[in-house]
């Protein structure tokens, strides 16, 4: 698997800058910031903002790792619940 990192500008606070990403992450991040109705750079600058001392190109890699991660959590959770309340009703019937 080939992927090239590409460096992107954006303007955050009022500065121009950049981020260096891959297009696999550039991609998950302009969905993500669709999903959550808002612009790439205000998403971005809400990930500057809570960032552990990483760089920014980094504290949004794993922002996205995060939010995946997260969503197939929440998925898993929903899938097992849904899994007992099926048994449930399975056992009540016979």
């Amino acid at each position: 698997m080939h992927t090239t990192v590409k460096k992107r500008s954006l303007v955050l606070h009022g500065h121009r800058t950049s981020i260096s990403l891959e297009d696999e992450f550039w991609t998950a991040l302009i969905d993500i910031a669709a999903e959550k109705r808002l612009p790439v750079p205000l998403l971005v600058e809400q990930i500057d903002a809570e960032h552990d001392h990483l760089n920014l190109s980094s504290a949004v890699r794993v922002f996205v790792f995060r939010h995946y991660r997260d969503a197939r959590q929440e998925a898993s959770v929903r899938t097992d619940r849904l899994d007992e309340v099926t048994n449930e009703a399975m056992a009540q019937g016979n």
